[in-house]
């Protein structure tokens, strides 16, 4: 049988992990049947997730549907990373994000995390930390997104919140980013467009 039928954890060993994670659709993703990705001794930086190997797939009509971080949820729903995990981007490569959220991965948490990358005010290649795309077609947003508890350091901009930039489309739903500590962000630490009925709290 494929999929899940019930609460999983994924409970990571300390270690230095040189990695590009790829969450993806998982059949039995519900409320009910959750993914939860930890450290397995929830102390911080236990877990580093790192690498410096972008790469796009070649040419797209739709260049950003291809793009990833080092650790990316692609349709993955009632997920969580948690737990002091550390993810970065190595040197000045030229990654989007390193987190990055795509392809209606909808009720995402990432709590109790370290994202960081090299400070850079620079559109052409500034990296934001916590990333979110959709495609500009109807109901492709990731919905219900959480960031909370986490520490975001550098890059150009700390998170993107929202859906699809195509006006006469509906729009992202109920993002929260909760209790976060933004630090030595090129341009902005919370850039919010294209949502509805987002929480800002604490940060």
């Amino acid at each position: 049988k494929t999929g899940i039928d019930g609460p999983v954890t994924i409970s990571i060993q300390p270690g230095v992990y040189k990695e590009n994670v790829l969450v993806p659709t998982i059949a039995g993703m519900s409320e009910n049947n959750t993914l939860l990705i930890t450290s397995s001794t929830g102390k911080s930086s236990d877990v580093k997730i790192h690498n410096n190997q972008f790469d796009a797939g070649g040419y797209s009509e739709d260049k950003m549907a291809k793009e990833h971080g080092v650790f990316t949820f692609d349709g993955a729903t009632y997920t969580t990373l948690r737990g002091g995990i550390e993810v970065t981007i190595d040197g000045n490569t030229k990654y989007p994000s390193v987190v990055h959220v795509r392809n209606m991965s909808r009720n995402v948490t990432v709590e109790d995390c370290y994202i960081h990358a090299n400070m850079s005010s620079s559109i052409s290649d500034g990296i934001t930390l916590v990333n979110m795309y959709s495609l500009s077609e109807p109901n492709k947003n990731n919905d219900h997104f959480t960031l909370k508890g986490s520490t975001l350091e550098g890059g150009r901009q700390g998170i993107k919140l929202g859906g699809t930039s195509t006006v006469a489309l509906p729009k992202e739903r109920d993002g929260k980013i909760l209790n976060n500590t933004f630090k030595n962000n090129g341009t902005h630490a919370i850039y919010v467009t294209k949502e509805d009925d987002a929480e800002i709290i604490g940060n």
